[in-house]
């Protein structure tokens, strides 16, 4: 096994309904363990459960997946499996945990990670974490129990079978099918594969059959002749139109000569036009400075007016604000305020010293307020004492009514008094008794009947009235008596005890009730010092404040504050009036300066713009403003207009030239049917030109084309040739391997291999007598008898055993090799039945020479020998009826 166990706990797998825990350290400490009990107990279902953990699914339990391996007696199977195993970072510890209910064969698994006492979650879910184990372990479900623990009696299958059952073990062991049938298969589908590329060589060699040497060597004489006659069409061509390009330039230019004079006689038509326009644009900048000028006057004249108006309102505002100053300061009596906010601070001064004085007032009322407050309490407390002492008195004045009438009792006179009737009682008792005896008599022995009534009522009535008398009696007995004497003495002495109590809480209520009224004497005592007290200080107060009453002193220092807030304001609001008028006359004395000086300025501007408008007039040539304003009107801008007077005379300049580069054309003048008739013949060499093109082209692609498919033909011929010779070589190969015999080959090599790894073993376990070889089939080489071979079918059991362990070692750790990590554990399962005690401990010193510290060995048996031999075990004791199995570990 490719790890170690470490801790392994299932419930619910086959016959174990409650829990199993194995702790593998302690087992495997001894390099080899043992598990035991008798067949069918459970041996193997402890393999069953770490399979399960690792892969989900047990293969030797009917269908080996789903919930077949579930206990009839649970719901579900589950299992924990702890084991150790080698990575690439070092040992590890994981932990997986796996659950399969029987409802619906659902599983659930986690895989862990145990470092120290940390339990770190890996994967959960069971495809993921399947995987995920496989990659940690190393190998498949199939490969597990291949090398792990070989199935139950194929040890001496595998030594002793015949030749083909031995080969279809190693191929089915070691996955060797590929070489059989499937290689079979694989050569087969090879073949078909490349015949059908064959097949399909050929049918394109047949789409360029046409692809011959001798039609392409006549398409290219065509195509050469063909190239000919487009050269000397080239040259025609070349030579007409030389010709045609003089005739077309000269019938152009005779062209272009009428065009411009047409052109030249309409812009002579325009130049008077242009002339005007030219005149009017020139004088359109002087006739925007009289607009402007005219504009200017108006808005200074405008600007003159309303500045007159502006400086008769300063004034008249200046005249207004003075008078409301002298009417504001003769209205407003300054001294009279000041002297009233005088007198109101003084009297909020006294305010505040009769304040303090009040604060003591509140101290003493407040010291009244708690003198009240104790008196009412010990008031109520003296009255409470009193009434307790009352409530005492009138219950010991019952208690001693109630033993007044008792009296003084004594022992002699109590039963002197009662005696007699006790007597009596006890006759009339015993009559009772007996006449309700023989009524009971007579109804045992007789029944019905009217003498039977009559003495029947007769009876009844006799014990009535003995029954009577004795109730009528005080006592009954003189036992009686001396008891209800002594009844009645404890009553007295309770009666006499709970008199006392009530005197002492008498005495005791009386005595709170005179300390109550001491303290009420001091308290009122106290009340009248601070009553004396709070007379003086009011006295103090009225006196300082000049008044009978002591006033609301919040309410008095409100109404002074508001007095002197409405003083400090009407002063406040009176000084910010002057202000805010003297203000006003100073700004209106500045406002109507400024206009006087703004008056002036516009006059002289007004003067000057006057007299340059004027000038403006005379020089321009314009009668008045309104004539310059219609030029702005018809003409906004200057530049537009003198733009396109200079393109018009550039145009007028750029035609004259041109006619007379151009010269009067007398020697050059080509008529309109001459150019048709050059240009028709021109036409006539191109159209021909191109033809001869098009074809030559056409047939140069199609050799281009042939060639190509020729090149084609003969890759297409070679690749058809190297098919050919690889269809063959398949057919061979084909032969070589039909049916298994490369299958047979590669598994007797397998075997040749693991009979050189087994004979390492063998020759340890048998102290270095036998090895093995394999030829066709095991032979055994006894180095005893001079190397002589042997067949294993001589081999005693005993010896049978050692070559089939050694062999099925050999055949895990060749499985296993696949992973490249040593096995670290082995299971044996079964196989030690047919065993003498004396081969077990051959069989037992053989095992003890293969364990070391990194290789332990599990066996499962049921003989009783080997159990004894092994001193770390466990023993599985088979489920009762309706039970489970279980496990008991020994090391």
């Amino acid at each position: 096994m490719p790890m170690k166990p470490k801790y392994l706990s299932f419930c619910g797998i086959n016959s174990f309904s409650k829990k199993a825990e194995i702790d593998f350290e302690k087992l495997l400490s001894g390099g080899i363990f043992g598990i035991f009990g008798d067949t069918g107990s459970g041996k193997t279902t402890i393999l069953d459960a770490m399979i399960f953990a690792l892969y989900g699914r047990v293969d030797r339990i009917r269908g080996g997946n789903g919930n077949e391996i579930i206990n009839y007696n649970c719901d579900k199977a589950q299992v924990l499996f702890d084991f150790e195993t080698e990575t690439h970072d070092g040992r590890k510890i994981y932990r997986i945990e796996r659950e399969i209910k029987r409802k619906n064969s659902a599983q659930s698994l986690t895989l862990s990670e145990l470092s120290g006492k940390r339990v770190i979650a890996i994967s959960d879910g069971v495809k993921n974490t399947n995987a995920r184990i496989q990659e940690i372990v190393g190998l498949s479900f199939e490969d597990f129990k291949k090398c792990i623990a070989l199935p139950q009696g194929e040890f001496a299958q595998f030594v002793k079978s015949e030749r083909g059952d031995r080969l279809r073990l190693i191929s089915r062991l070691f996955g060797l099918e590929r070489f059989g049938d499937v290689l079979n298969a694989r050569i087969k589908e090879k073949y078909a594969a490349v015949k059908s590329l064959c097949d399909s060589k050929e049918g394109e060699l047949r789409g360029y059959a046409d692809a011959d040497e001798a039609v392409l060597k006549q398409l290219k004489e065509d195509a050469n002749q063909l190239e000919s006659q487009k050269v000397e069409l080239d040259l025609a061509y070349a030579n007409y139109k030389a010709d045609y390009e003089k005739v077309k330039t000269a019938y152009e230019r005779t062209n272009q000569r009428n065009k411009l004079s047409e052109q030249l006689t309409l812009l002579f038509a325009k130049c008077e036009e242009m002339d005007g326009l030219e005149v009017k644009a020139k004088q359109i900048p002087m006739a925007r400075e009289i607009v402007e000028l005219r504009r200017r006057l108006s808005r200074s004249e405008k600007e003159k007016a309303e500045t007159l108006q502006a400086q008769d309102r300063a004034s008249a505002d200046k005249k207004n604000s003075q008078q409301a100053l002298d009417e504001l300061v003769a209205s407003f009596d300054a001294e009279a305020n000041k002297t009233a906010a005088e007198e109101i601070n003084g009297k909020l001064a006294k305010i505040s010293y009769a304040k303090t004085d009040a604060e003591l007032l509140k101290g003493y009322a407040r010291q009244r307020e708690s003198l009240r407050e104790e008196y009412q309490k010990i008031v109520l407390k003296q009255s409470g004492a009193k009434k307790r002492a009352q409530e005492q008195e009138a219950l010991r004045e019952k208690i001693a009514d109630k033993l007044e009438k008792l009296g003084k009792l004594t022992p002699e006179a109590y039963l002197a008094e009662r005696l007699d009737s006790a007597l009596l009682a006890s006759e009339f008792r015993s009559a009772k008794e007996y006449f309700e005896k023989s009524r009971s008599d007579l109804h045992r022995d007789f029944s019905g009947g009217e003498l039977f009534e009559r003495v029947d009522a007769e009876l009844v009535k006799k014990a009535a009235e003995y029954a009577a008398k004795l109730e009528r009696e005080k006592s009954a007995d003189a036992s009686e008596l001396l008891e209800s004497f002594k009844k009645l003495q404890r009553q007295r002495e309770e009666l006499l005890s709970e008199q006392n109590a009530h005197s002492l809480e008498r005495a005791k209520a009386e005595s709170e009730a005179a300390e109550a009224e001491k303290e009420l004497a001091r308290i009122k005592s106290d009340g009248e010092k601070i009553a004396d007290t709070v007379k003086k200080q009011e006295e103090k107060i009225r006196n300082a404040l000049g008044v009978s009453e002591i006033p609301d002193f919040a309410a008095l220092e409100k109404n002074l504050h508001k007095q002197r807030k409405e003083l400090q304001d009407s002063l406040e609001l009176f000084t910010k009036k002057c202000e805010d008028l003297k203000k006003k006359i100073r700004d209106d004395e500045l406002e109507e300066t400024k206009c006087g000086t703004m008056l002036a300025r516009l006059e002289i501007a007004l003067t000057e713009d006057k007299s340059k408008l004027q000038e403006l007039l005379a020089a321009s040539g314009f009668s008045d403003e309104e004539k310059a304003q219609k030029l702005l009107e018809e003409i906004p801008q200057a530049e537009p207009v003198l733009r396109k007077v200079d393109l018009f005379r550039k145009e007028l300049h750029e035609v004259q030239a041109k006619l007379s580069l151009l010269g009067d054309g007398a020697s050059e003048n080509i008529s309109e049917e001459e150019f048709q008739k050059s240009e028709q013949q021109m036409r006539f060499l191109a159209q021909k030109k191109e033809d001869v093109t098009k074809k030559s082209a056409v047939y140069a692609q199609q050799v281009a084309d042939l060639e190509k498919r020729a090149e084609v033909r003969k890759r297409l011929e070679k690749e058809l040739k190297s098919q050919e010779t690889e269809l063959f070589k398949i057919a061979r190969l084909r032969d070589l391997v039909r049916g298994n015999a490369f299958m047979e080959f590669v598994a007797s090599e397998y075997l040749s291999d693991i009979s050189v790894a087994a004979s390492k073993t063998l020759l340890q376990l048998t102290g270095g007598r036998y090895f093995i070889r394999y030829k066709s089939g095991f032979v055994i080489i006894d180095n005893l008898c001079g190397g002589e071979e042997r067949s294993v079918n001589t081999l005693s059991g005993g010896e049978t055993f050692l070559v089939s362990l050694s062999l099925a070692l050999a055949l895990s750790s060749a499985i296993y090799a696949k992973s490249l990590r040593p096995i670290e554990f082995f299971f044996l399962d079964e196989g030690f039945g047919t065993l003498d005690e004396k081969l077990i401990d051959t069989v037992m010193d053989s095992l003890e020479k293969l364990k070391n510290s990194k290789f332990s060995i599990g066996l499962i048996s049921h003989v009783e020998e080997l159990k004894h031999r092994i001193n770390n075990k466990i023993t599985v004791t088979g489920a009762a009826e309706g039970g489970s199995s279980e496990i008991q570990i020994s090391c």
